[in-house]
């Protein structure tokens, strides 16, 4: 059942209204029915007037039964912070392992996790191993002897992350 074309009618160049129940059950169906349909053609079909990229998006935004919606779990958490230090950005391919959309996946990285994550990373919990350069942050106003009587003697100008944040939590 499709609901008349009386969107058609709105002007070119109007914005749609938001969704509303009747067209989301009238795109639902239509999806559900006709799972081999492509998304220009369900929009088609449905004769909402919305295009196949507006169709696609509320359903896998909104509608989508299989997609998890609510509160991330910490286990969900850690998940997002392991496949974003191995995947970098890629929301969709980490929103797919997760059942949830990429852009829910996307908003709690930046909202929530990124911060967290950097902070310990920079923080007491050194992840890394590289080099660390003496010279690298050093206050300019500072006098030298300051700086070195505080440092173990060096028998070259690097050292350890693990050694030099040591240094500096005394």
């Amino acid at each position: 059942m499709a609901l008349p074309g009386y969107w058609n009618s709105l002007m070119a160049g109007q914005k749609k209204p938001r969704w509303d129940e009747v067209e989301d059950w009238v795109l639902f169906e239509c999806r559900r029915t006709n799972l081999d349909l492509s998304w220009p053609a369900i929009a088609e079909r449905t004769e909402l007037g919305r295009s196949g990229k507006s169709c696609w998006e509320r359903f896998k935004n909104h509608l989508d039964p299989y997609v998890k919606k609510g509160k991330f779990s910490k286990e969900e958490d850690k998940f997002i912070i392991d496949l974003q230090s191995r995947h970098g950005n890629r929301w969709t391919k980490i929103a797919d392992r997760l059942g949830r959309t990429d852009n829910d996946v996307k908003n709690r990285w930046h909202e929530h996790l990124k911060k967290k994550e950097l902070g310990r990373s920079t923080g007491d919990q050194p992840h890394t191993t590289q080099p660390f350069h003496l010279n690298h942050n050093i206050d300019p106003n500072a006098s030298s002897s300051s700086i070195t009587s505080e440092l173990p003697p060096l028998d070259s100008e690097f050292m350890q992350t693990e050694e030099v944040i040591k240094c500096f939590s005394d």
